[in-house]
């Protein structure tokens, strides 16, 4: 904008209830963002949100235990979404949060 602040090309932060839900965002990067969640290994459920379609997208199940690492698939604003326990813990209803 003119005679304004514009953001940084790259920019990811995270958010967290330590050990139950995590989630990031991030833009201008593709390279790895680390999440650290501890030594006690847990069960994820994993989800992308792409904020220009509004979409969630079911990246799978994991187990994690110490890093997570996350791969934007492209440059554009991403957030993932990891919560513990699992599938029992995510909606079912496709592109709902």
């Amino acid at each position: 904008t003119e005679g304004g602040v514009r953001p940084p090309v790259t920019s990811y932060w995270a958010m967290a209830t330590p050990g139950e839900t995590y989630l990031v965002y991030v833009r201008g990067t593709t390279e790895p963002i680390e999440l650290e969640l501890g030594s006690r290994p847990r069960r994820f459920a994993i989800r992308e949100f792409n904020p220009r379609t509004g979409q969630f997208r079911k990246v799978g199940e994991q187990e994690v235990s110490g890093k997570y690492k996350y791969r934007a698939p492209d440059t554009n604003d991403w957030v993932v979404l990891l919560e513990a326990g699992g599938a029992s813990t995510s909606p079912a209803r496709s592109g709902t949060p």
